[in-house]
C-alpha cells in the first residue's frame, strides 16, 4: 500500500506529464521528447531510429517488449549532454517493419547492420536486459563494429553454477498481454518507499511522449523474443564459454534487488569478461538506471570518457 510520500510523488509526476501535454513548447526542452523518428533500410525491413545530442555515438539496445519510447527521458537527456544518443526499434518492434529474430545471434546481426546503415564508426553500446544479452553477442560476432559496452540489468548466457533465474512472480507479470502502470512499478522498481516513488516518476516521464504501459510489440513478436531469450539463458550457441573473448572495455551495472536479472548474474558477467567493471545500485530493481538516472549517467560518462 502506498504511503503519503509515495502518493505525493505520483501526484507530482502526473502533474509534470499534464504540463508537458498542455504546453507543448515545454516538452521541447527535452532532447528526448523533441527527437523525431527517421527510417533506414536494412536487410529484412525498415528500421525506425532517432538521433540527438552531440559527441561520440552511444547506441541503445532495448529490453524485452520495449521500443524507443520505453527509455526514460531523464536518463537519455543526461547522457545526451555529452554524446550522441541513438535509439532504434529492431525488426518487428514498434515503428520498424519486418519480423523479430528468433534468436539473439540474429538480433546482434541486425544491430550490426543498423550500425553500418547509419554510418557509425565503432559506437559505444548500452544494452539493457535483453539488449544487454544481445550486446554480448554483438561484441563477439562483430568486434570491429563496437567501442565500449555497458551491460545494464542483464544476464550472462547460462553456464555458471551460481546463475540465478528470474523470479516466478516477476515472470508472471512480465508475460501479461497488457500492462498497467502498477505492473511497470513491480517489474522495474523495488516495493520500498523510494522504489515506489521512483517508479511513479519514471512512468510519468516516459508517458510524456507515449503511455508507459502501452505495448510496443505485437503478441507474435513477444513470443518470438521470449523464445530468443530462453535460448540465450539455456546457452544455445555456447556463448558463455566465449565471454572471455570480449575485448571491448565493459561496464556491468545493476540494482541490488533486480528480480529479472539478479545481481549475482552481473557479478558472473564481470568475472568472466576480462577487465570488466561492476557497479551495483542500492534499493534498486531492473529499472535502476531510471531510478538513479543522473547518478548512472555520470557513472556511464566516466567509464565511456576514460
Amino acid at each position: 500500500m502506498l504511503n503519503r510520500r509515495a502518493l505525493l510523488a505520483i501526484g507530482t509526476a502526473t502533474a509534470v506529464v499534464s504540463t508537458l501535454r498542455t504546453k507543448p513548447g515545454l516538452a521541447f526542452t527535452s532532447p528526448t521528447l523533441s527527437a523525431q523518428s527517421r527510417t533506414v533500410e536494412i536487410a529484412g525491413g525498415t528500421i525506425a531510429y532517432r538521433r540527438f545530442g552531440a559527441g561520440r555515438p552511444l547506441l541503445f539496445l532495448q529490453r524485452f517488449r520495449g521500443g524507443m519510447d520505453d527509455w526514460d527521458p531523464a536518463l537519455l537527456d543526461a547522457l545526451a549532454a555529452g554524446r550522441e544518443v541513438i535509439l532504434f526499434d529492431s525488426l518487428g518492434v514498434s515503428e520498424s517493419t519486418g519480423t523479430a529474430p528468433a534468436n539473439l545471434q540474429e538480433a546482434a546481426d541486425i544491430a550490426a547492420r543498423v550500425i553500418t546503415a547509419l554510418g557509425l564508426n565503432r559506437p559505444d553500446i548500452i544494452g539493457w536486459s535483453m539488449g544487454g544479452m544481445t550486446a554480448q553477442i554483438l561484441a563477439l560476432r562483430h568486434p570491429d563494429a563496437v567501442g565500449k559496452l555497458i551491460l545494464a540489468g542483464t544476464n550472462p548466457p547460462g553456464g555458471a553454477s551460481e546463475f540465478a533465474p528470474a523470479s516466478e512472480a516477476w515472470l508472471a507479470v512480465a508475460g501479461k498481454p497488457q500492462y498497467v502502470v502498477e505492473d511497470l512499478t513491480f517489474l522495474f522498481f523495488t516495493p520500498t518507499e523510494a522504489g515506489l516513488a521512483a517508479g511513479a516518476a519514471s512512468a510519468a516521464r516516459i508517458s510524456a511522449r507515449r503511455p508507459a504501459e502501452e505495448m510496443k510489440t505485437t503478441t507474435e513478436t513477444v513470443g518470438t523474443q521470449f523464445t530468443a531469450l530462453l535460448g540465450f539463458i539455456n546457452n544455445e550457441g555456447g556463448w558463455y564459454a566465449r565471454l572471455p573473448e570480449i575485448a571491448a572495455p565493459v561496464l556491468v551495472a545493476n540494482g541490488d534487488r533486480d528480480a529479472a536479472c539478479p545481481a549475482i548474474n552481473s557479478v558472473i558477467l564481470a568475472r568472466e569478461i576480462p577487465g570488466a567493471q561492476l557497479v551495483i545500485y542500492p534499493d534498486a530493481g531492473h529499472g535502476f538506471h531510471f531510478q538513479y538516472a543522473d547518478r548512472f549517467a555520470a557513472d556511464a560518462a566516466t567509464f565511456l570518457d576514460a
